[in-house]
């Protein structure tokens, strides 16, 4: 239980810890608050006492703190001590309009523009959390220069990235009409949308026709059976229940020599499309962070591969040891062949093959073929490594892209925020004094305090904002202007964390935040209405009693 003389003890000490911090011409009054206080009638109405003239002596001291050496008068009512504001200082006024030049400053720079863009980008991320194939910023322009021009390469730019199935479709048959060498464009289409009718009409059949060897064609022909069994709800259980024409797509890319997914030709494309439309805009280079495979390739993989390993099973039982060791090795090639596209590949099945061909060894009385397929198969069984060092992909994650994405956000946030307060009491000050001339404008100490803070943040948030994008915008311009494409995953992991809100990645999802976010605006809001109608309350005029 609180002891009755409880609030006066907090009282006192409160006016005490006041009158350490106020400034010297404030003491006085400050000394007559504290023996006043022992006049006061109830322990609470001392303390209400005690913080109204606590409240007084920490305003004069931040003021005496922000306007050192302000010749001041020792007052003697707290009404003259609120209403006495210490004057305008020029040096104030110089700091702040200094700092906000120097913010101004920055946008000069390419690279501040190109680091405020993107710090924008978890604002996208809030007002469209939930929405699919929303228009890419700065792509619709690319799109109308191109069809003026007729440019077949800008055209295929835009159609890898355009957000409409049909519209991607329309691109790329243009692009391919106009220049016949860009038939690849079709497979990384292909790969965005996996139902498209034009697959089986005749990209299938063009892209075999320009690159016989690449397993990419039977992979897209094969998603498209996949989706369409899906449409029909029709799904196979097994492998055993997959369709003929599925199968034989899946046998041919088995058989093909390689699996290219065409990022390198994409690559060089895209740098002269960069170049020839100077475009500034790294958003546009989310397409190196992962191979650009049909979204099944790893499980239409892996489902084939089991089915040739109980078929060679089969095979074993049945005497036939040279059919079975046909198919572990058909898993085992394509396994190296997929290896440098899929990180997750097939080497569970790999290491299954290899310890088949083992046993197979053995039975054969060939037992150091039999310790090295076994040796094989354990090697397959050891954790995939760190994919990192290969330049189209990254396996994980790296702490660092995702606190200088993080940095970057929230100093754009504080720009945001510190431009708004700033502009707040601009406005302000013009509505309190009624003119436009500067000369007659009297900012109190409370609109020069939050002045000046808010310009130290907003110059400060651009420091930090160019300082965190600086190496991000280094690798873009060594890509753009000399082809140099090591750290370009850097690039695309740092925009792909821009745009989480606020940094929640990891442990809140995008839509929980933007509903987070959106609740948080919607109790502010009301909570100004509330303070706005109180306050109106307060200070309507009443109406005298008859």
């Amino acid at each position: 239980m609180i002891p009755a003389a409880f609030p006066r003890t907090i009282a006192i000490a409160l006016l005490r810890i006041a009158l350490r911090i106020a400034p010297h011409d404030t003491l006085d009054w400050g000394h007559a608050m504290l023996n006043e206080l022992n006049h006061v009638e109830g322990d609470w109405s001392a303390l209400i006492w005690s913080l109204g003239g606590a409240g007084v002596l920490a305003k004069h001291a931040v003021l005496a703190f922000i306007f050192p050496g302000t010749n001041r008068r020792t007052v003697s009512t707290a009404s003259e001590l609120f209403a006495k504001e210490p004057p305008m200082r020029k040096t104030t006024l110089i700091v702040i309009a200094s700092c906000v030049v120097a913010s101004l400053l920055f946008f000069v720079a390419p690279v501040f523009r190109q680091a405020f863009a993107i710090s924008l980008l978890q604002w996208e991320a809030l007002l469209h959390a939930g929405e699919y194939g929303r228009e890419v910023p700065g792509l619709q322009e690319i799109e109308q220069r191109a069809e003026r021009n007729q440019d077949a390469e800008g055209l295929a730019f835009v159609a890898v990235r355009h957000w409409k199935a049909s519209e991607s479709v329309r691109l790329a048959d243009e692009a391919v009409r106009l220049d016949p060498k860009l038939v690849w464009i079709y497979a990384p289409v292909a790969a965005n949308y996996s139902s498209l009718p034009q697959i089986d009409d005749h990209w299938v059949a063009d892209l075999k026709k320009f690159d016989p060897e690449n397993a990419l064609p039977y992979f897209i022909a094969a998603e498209k059976i996949d989706i369409d069994e899906i449409v029909r709800e029709r799904i196979p259980r097994n492998f055993q229940e997959k369709s003929v024409p599925w199968k034989t797509a899946i046998a041919s890319a088995f058989q093909s020599p390689k699996l290219d997914d065409y990022g390198d030709r994409l690559e060089a494309l895209d740098r002269r499309v960069f170049q020839h439309y100077h475009i500034e805009n790294p958003t546009l280079m989310d397409s190196y962070r992962w191979p650009r495979l049909p979204s099944y390739t790893a499980a239409d993989s892996r489902c084939y591969a089991e089915g040739l390993i109980a078929e060679a099973k089969s095979l074993e039982a049945r005497g036939d040891p040279q059919a079975a060791a046909a198919r572990y090795f058909a898993v085992i090639r394509f396994g190296d062949v997929i290896d440098h596209q899929v990180n997750w590949g097939l080497r569970r099945d790999e290491a299954n093959a290899y310890a088949g061909l083992g046993a197979l060894a053995e039975k054969a009385a060939r037992p150091e073929e039999a310790r090295l397929y076994t040796s094989l198969a354990a090697q397959k069984q050891e954790p995939w490594p760190n994919r990192r060092d290969l330049r189209r992909w990254r396996f994980s994650e790296d702490p660092a892209i995702r606190w200088n994405a993080h940095m970057a956000t929230n100093s754009g946030l504080a720009l945001l925020f510190s431009s708004a307060l700033l502009l707040a009491c601009v406005v302000a000050l013009f509505v309190r004094n009624r003119t436009w001339r500067l000369g007659s404008l009297h900012p109190s100490s409370w609109t020069l305090s939050l002045g000046l803070g808010s310009s130290l943040i907003l110059v400060l948030s651009s420091v930090l904002l160019y300082l965190s994008y600086r190496p991000y915008a280094e690798i873009f311009r060594r890509f753009v202007e000399r082809g140099d494409d090591m750290n370009l995953t850097d690039l695309t992991a740092f925009v792909g964390d821009a745009y989480v809100p606020f940094g929640f990645g990891g442990w809140l999802s995008m839509s929980g935040a933007a509903f987070g976010f959106w609740i948080v605006v919607a109790a502010g809001c009301l909570l100004t209405l509330l303070v706005a109608v109180l306050r109106h309350l307060q200070t309507r005029p009443r109406t005298a009693a008859a």
